[in-house]
């Protein structure tokens, strides 16, 4: 015979809970969560997001199965690949389902985590942890210039923009690079600003600085490697530059931040430079033997004694420090004065006790004369150095 013919049924409706919490889930803006996922439990694209922008995301507590838990809580902390992002609140406990703030500095390819505070909680399940789709964080509107240092490097999204430290060995007169780049408020590199910038040396600061103007690279938001050489003359060690727009006409940006501090040393021996009372050393002013002071020699009285210094100088008349010497003698305009001891100078520089001179004048001279000495590593006559007057 023929067999029956049958046909399907449909059950009453009945409801489905969800499981077990078992897993977090992040949510950014334009995403949504997808229960009973076989993937990430969420479906949409996060929207590209300008640095400093704020963006709420959405953390849950779901089960195996990407289903919201409603009732069920954990303390959970939040995590971002923006070590420079500001997290509110950073840990909290959820309850099915919380908000927090994030701001982005660091312009990248970032995500966020959310993830248990305690290894093993004081209540309820140990949740896995989820980390967010990618969003893309943007630089910002251009805002200033930052100059970089040899030793250093951008850190887009930090508080200073930079990381490291200088590494700079120059010399009074030696060159050395820097990089200056055009960034956001947050010290993200913006691409695509055109300006021509110029290193300078920061308001108050005495030291001169030597250094062409150089493009900015707008495909790299920055100055190509070797573009800006800086050369200073002064030897100190709290030299400092900044960075301008300089055009012509400048573009708006604003000056860097004062640079990272850094050392200029003496350079090689030149002379010997003789200051008298009332004469003070201008290290990187003037070319020797011009230059080099400030002040003016004070009247001496005849038979008076006083002390006068005597510096071993480079070409910028910065006070070059040796090893030891050289010797110094001293020749006077008085023929009847008994002049200083002949002494060697210890680390560039010595005040020397004179007698002072007798014979009445209006045209005084004292020189400073060098004498060879011996190089502390070749024990041979070293450098020769020009007299001081």
């Amino acid at each position: 015979g023929v067999p029956p013919s049958l046909t399907g049924v449909t059950s009453s409706t009945f409801t489905l809970v969800a499981s077990n919490p078992k897993k977090l889930r992040v949510l950014l803006p334009n995403q949504s969560g997808v229960s009973g996922s076989t993937t990430t439990g969420r479906s949409g694209i996060p929207i590209d997001q300008l640095a400093g922008t704020t963006v709420t995301a959405t953390i849950q507590v779901t089960d195996t199965f990407w289903n919201l838990t409603p009732g069920a809580s954990q303390q959970i902390r939040i995590v971002a690949t923006d070590p420079y992002a500001i997290i509110t609140p950073s840990t909290l406990t959820v309850l099915g389902q919380a908000l927090v703030d994030i701001v982005f500095r660091r312009a990248a390819l970032n995500y966020v985590r959310a993830e248990m505070l305690y290894e093993n909680p004081p209540w309820g399940d140990s949740l896995d942890k989820d980390t967010s789709t990618v969003v893309s964080v943007l630089a910002g509107l251009p805002k200033n210039l930052l100059v970089i240092l040899p030793g250093e490097e951008f850190d887009v999204g930090a508080p200073n923009g930079k990381r490291g430290s200088p590494t700079i060995t120059a010399k009074a007169g030696q060159s050395f690079y820097v990089t200056v780049g055009v960034v956001d408020k947050y010290y993200n590199v913006v691409t695509g600003r055109a300006a021509n910038v110029r290193v300078k040396s920061p308001p108050g600061f005495p030291f001169a600085v030597s250094a062409p103007t150089a493009a900015l690279n707008v495909a790299f938001g920055m100055t190509d490697a070797q573009a800006l050489p800086v050369t200073l003359v002064a030897a100190a060690t709290w030299h400092q530059v900044v960075v301008e727009d300089y055009g012509p006409p400048p573009s708006g940006l604003q000056d860097s931040p004062f640079s990272s501090t850094f050392t200029i040393t003496a350079a090689n021996p030149k002379g010997l430079q003789l200051l008298l009372p009332g004469e003070f050393n201008a290290p990187g002013v003037g070319i020797y033997p011009n230059g080099g002071k400030t002040g003016s020699p004070l009247t001496r009285t005849a038979g008076k004694s006083f002390q006068m210094t005597v510096n071993l100088v480079d070409n910028y008349n910065n006070i070059a420090p040796a090893a030891a010497g050289p010797n110094v003698y001293f020749k006077t305009t008085d023929d009847y004065d008994i002049e200083p001891t002949t002494a060697s100078l210890a680390s560039g520089s010595r005040v020397f006790n004179f007698d002072g001179m007798v014979t009445k004048t209006t045209a005084a001279v004292i020189t400073a004369h060098p004498r060879i000495w011996l190089d502390a590593v070749n024990q041979d006559p070293g450098s020769k150095v020009c007299t001081a007057n």
